[in-house]
């Protein structure tokens, strides 16, 4: 009887531990953060092992030459184009230099959300489905290039790949090109201790700004603004290099380059 007991034991043992496998290799999506960007700072090889290699053109879309028309909606295509009989899988996020949600994300067939709706990925990974297609409508105006940012598995362990898709913002057509840039600006910059935003007339507050470091993404500084179309940054207390800053309205997010020196 006591050795049939312990044999019981180990028994439920090991099927926990499978169980607790398989729950940790699920192919139901990749969990949020994971694209490879300088602000998520992690790819698939976290859960897939192996290092991770960069690839282009895996992810395309149906954006002309010309670039992006803010406020519209358009098709993104990722495809995992890597060879051999495991599941496909995939995880894409249209981000800013410090890692904020650029425009919005519409899931499209067989695909979900994570993440605050900020990364889209599979929702079954299998042996034959290697494209997926997903909505995106472009962020407000003003924001500049966007960069998609994807990483791609197949199998586990498996190799993994990084692409990415940097889009620009369509600006012609404008009557006056000197109102568009006037309707953001950060300037002095290049910066030394302070640095001054001025924000399009009728902008609602409150709005919200965030610097980070372009390299890491970690973030340096966040402030709001309850109201006003011009605002002084302090940044006596940040070293001299290259920010990323982030300004959050009710409307969007704009993006901008800070040099400090």
């Amino acid at each position: 009887m006591k050795k049939r007991y312990t044999l019981i034991i180990w028994t439920s043992a090991l099927v926990m531990a499978g169980a607790i496998v398989v729950s940790a290799f699920s192919p139901t999506g990749a969990p949020a953060g994971y694209t490879g960007s300088p602000g998520d700072g992690q790819n698939c090889t976290s859960c897939h092992g192996g290092t991770a290699t960069n690839v282009n053109n895996w992810i395309s879309s149906n954006i002309p030459p010309s670039g992006y028309v803010p406020g519209q909606t358009y098709q993104i295509t990722a495809t995992n184009n890597h060879s051999g009989s495991a599941k496909f899988g995939f995880q894409v996020s249209p981000q800013s230099l410090s890692g904020t949600l650029m425009g919005t994300l519409t899931a499209g067939t067989n695909n979900k959300l994570v993440g605050n709706n900020k990364y889209v990925t599979h929702m079954l990974a299998n042996n034959t489905d290697n494209v997926w297609t997903f909505d995106w409508t472009a962020p407000v105006a003003g924001s500049g290039t966007v960069t998609f940012y994807g990483a791609f598995a197949r199998g586990n362990p498996g190799p993994v790949a990084l692409s990415t898709l940097a889009v620009t913002e369509n600006t012609t057509g404008i009557e006056n090109q000197a109102d568009y840039n006037e309707s953001f600006r950060l300037y002095p910059n290049p910066a030394a201790d302070h640095v001054n935003l001025h924000l399009p007339s009728g902008t609602a507050g409150p709005v919200s700004i965030r610097v980070s470091d372009l390299r890491s993404g970690i973030k340096v500084l966040e402030q709001t603004i309850l109201s006003g179309n011009s605002h002084r940054l302090d940044c006596s207390m940040l070293p001299k290099g290259i920010y990323a800053v982030d300004i959050s309205t009710e409307t969007g997010t704009i993006s901008e380059k800070l040099i400090l020196q």
